[in-house]
């Protein structure tokens, strides 16, 4: 945890990673989704959370931070803690998946070259549609979603033969960070920054909370879910089960095999 305050020793930020948050990102892949959100309480603050995915595909909370908005400044900020904190998001191959926010462009170049960034495809969905109308937005979702380059070549003609300023807008938005077959890491199946943001739905009861109260919800919140995936956790093992989703694709493989062998 880290508390900085200015020079009249007034709360400025603060920075908020458990213990448990690294022996979890250890365990899980690596895969990191960011947002900010706004607080609601008297002082108008905002909430810059790092979520998760573990091996039972549960979102976990990583780390959390209130700070005074989303700018490049706070964004550098969490995320030099949060490479501290989760020493694998830096040592290893990994991605973070942001929403593109104008700070957050900015902050993504202090990682490590191991971080690959992905942008939020849902996102610029938005902005496309805005500028170019929702009629082709299930041409856009093929080009982000084609799995080899030849796939992604052929509906981006496709798009251009339709509309060559759109067509150029998804060329000058990066296809490197948000298009599947562009994309030089792994996404896990995460073409969005949802599991951040349904983190921030789930706790928006406890934004109107002031600061102190909020860090305590968010911290109780957060060591009961861990116990209580401990607890099962530990149960499953004693059993020599494994995780529900290994076991689900363990068994979708075993059946797949069957009918093969038939």
């Amino acid at each position: 945890m880290d508390l900085v305050r200015d020079q009249h020793d007034r709360f400025q930020r603060i920075f908020v990673c458990p213990a448990e948050s690294r022996a979890t990102f250890q365990a899980s892949r690596r895969l990191v989704a960011v947002d900010g959100t706004f607080l609601k309480a008297r002082f108008i603050l905002t909430l810059l959370v790092a979520v998760g995915i573990d091996a039972n595909g549960h979102i976990v909370p990583l780390a959390w931070a209130v700070a005074e908005s989303e700018n490049a400044d706070s964004w550098e900020w969490f995320l030099n803690h949060l490479k501290w904190s989760l020493l694998e998001l830096v040592s290893e191959p990994s991605t973070l998946v942001s929403d593109r926010d104008k700070g957050l462009l900015v902050a993504e170049r202090t990682l490590s070259p191991q971080v690959a960034i992905a942008h939020c495809c849902r996102h610029l969905s938005e902005n496309f549609s805005e500028r170019f109308g929702r009629g082709l937005l299930p041409l856009f979702w093929k080009i982000a979603r084609a799995t080899t380059v030849a796939q992604f070549d052929g509906h981006l003609e496709e798009l251009r033969a339709l509309k060559p300023e759109a067509s150029a807008y998804l060329c000058g938005a990066e296809p490197e960070r948000w298009a599947l077959a562009k994309f030089r890491g792994r996404r896990y199946g995460h073409d969005t920054s949802n599991i951040a943001e349904s983190f921030n739905k789930l706790i928006r009861s406890d934004r109107e909370l002031p600061i102190v109260e909020l860090l305590d919800a968010l911290w109780h919140r957060v060591m009961a879910q861990r116990a209580k995936r401990s607890l099962l956790a530990e149960e499953a093992i004693a059993k020599g089960q494994w995780p529900p989703l290994i076991t689900g694709l363990v068994e979708e493989g075993r059946n797949w095999a069957r009918c093969n062998g038939l």
